[in-house]
């Protein structure tokens, strides 16, 4: 079942894309999220690791409309959902979690 996140405030960043999307990996589920550039509003939901939640996954950023998601490389916990969003026409790619601790240092 999805699981809405709280999150909270607006974040204040440069964005090349007007609507983009994140996802985080775990084992068991994802926390996936949705940046409107615009407005700098920030929503996210959690996900299980099945199928039917990755379906459910790509509805959500498609209905948002949105333009880019980017998602961990964790392990190889990012496959089933990188598969089916990119099966569901959902532009995604893959990012590899050491990079961005480094880019942020």
């Amino acid at each position: 079942m999805v699981r809405r996140v709280r999150v909270s405030g607006k974040a204040q960043v440069h964005a090349r894309h007007l609507v983009t999307g994140g996802c985080d990996t775990e084992k068991n589920f994802i926390v996936a999220a949705i940046y409107h550039a615009e407005t700098g509003s920030l929503e996210a939901q959690e996900f299980r690791q099945h199928q039917v939640d990755a379906l459910r996954a790509a509805e959500w950023f498609l209905s948002q409309k949105v333009e880019l998601v980017v998602i961990e490389s964790t392990a190889n916990y990012h496959l089933l959902y990188y598969d089916t969003l990119r099966q569901q026409g959902v532009n995604i790619t893959v990012i590899n979690p050491m990079v961005v601790k480094s880019l942020l240092r």
